[in-house]
């Protein structure tokens, strides 16, 4: 939070409030609201921490309700006057806006903590690639290639099973069993997740289900690829349409390699 509040702050003062308000959208959507609440329904359950979770919620957001206030004034101010435990500040419009607590900002757990996300994220989207159900519990191993990624999976793996519904969950080092036939394999910085899908998915059907959107795409890449290689249509066509037509070629090709990155871990 405190990185946010930098990048916020740094863009209030030059008078960028688009870039100060996609800051904080990002920070409180898609990791505060995502990821922290998200994880925080576990320990709410656990009376002994339960406390301090409940802390840090109420804490996050009233720091939320005083970043944001100078965008939205009048819902923050609502809020806060809910959930204000401070005596002393009565109103945010004639409070101090913060500042960067620089002692707070602690990279490493950044670091962790987007590991966390990655392997959580890689394995909802393979439950979204072969559409199995939210409510399938799922079988994973994860092959590390470093003590570093060992300890952040060893330290969040109760998390990982609980938010990505994981009924078996096994660590071990790359290279030390071999890859269960008919898994999704996912590489990223530090190992490869393994997403058992034997007894799961039909393997065959999958492939061949893959092999035609492949197919697809590939014929509409080669279709852009040919428009935006036409002279005429080059020194004919405006800005926005060229534009249109490139961004739809990365977006094939993203489709093509994605897609042919599954194929080949089947």
């Amino acid at each position: 939070m405190e990185c946010t509040l930098k990048v916020v702050r740094s863009a209030l003062d030059e008078y960028r409030f688009d870039e100060a308000s996609q800051a904080i959208y990002k920070f409180y959507w898609n990791e505060f609201c995502d990821w922290y609440i998200e994880m925080s329904k576990f320990d709410l359950k656990n009376d002994e921490v339960k406390p301090y979770t409940v802390a840090v919620l109420v804490y996050i957001l009233e720091k939320a309700c005083t970043i944001l206030s100078p965008l939205m004034p009048f819902i923050t101010e609502h809020i806060f006057s809910q959930i204000n435990r401070d005596e002393n500040k009565i109103s945010l419009m004639v409070s101090d806006y913060p500042n960067c607590n620089d002692d707070l900002v602690d990279l490493d757990i950044e670091k962790e903590f987007t590991t966390f996300m990655d392997i959580v994220s890689y394995i909802r989207n393979s439950r979204a690639t072969f559409n199995i159900a939210l409510n399938k519990k799922l079988d994973i191993e994860i092959h590390y290639s470093n003590d570093y990624t060992k300890k952040i999976i060893e330290e969040y793996k109760n998390t990982i099973s609980n938010i990505a519904l994981v009924e078996r969950f096994e660590v071990l080092e790359v290279n030390t069993k071999e890859i269960p036939k008919g898994s999704f394999v996912r590489v990223f910085d530090g190992g490869k997740l393994v997403v058992n899908l034997y007894g799961i998915v039909d393997i065959e059907q999958e492939k061949k289900r893959l092999e035609k959107e492949k197919s697809k795409y590939e014929s509409d890449l080669n279709a852009v690829d040919k428009k935006l290689k036409n002279e005429n249509f080059m020194s004919k066509a405006s800005k926005e349409a060229i534009e249109t037509e490139n961004r739809k070629y990365r977006e094939f090709k993203e489709k093509l390699n994605s897609i042919s990155d599954i194929l080949s871990s089947l």
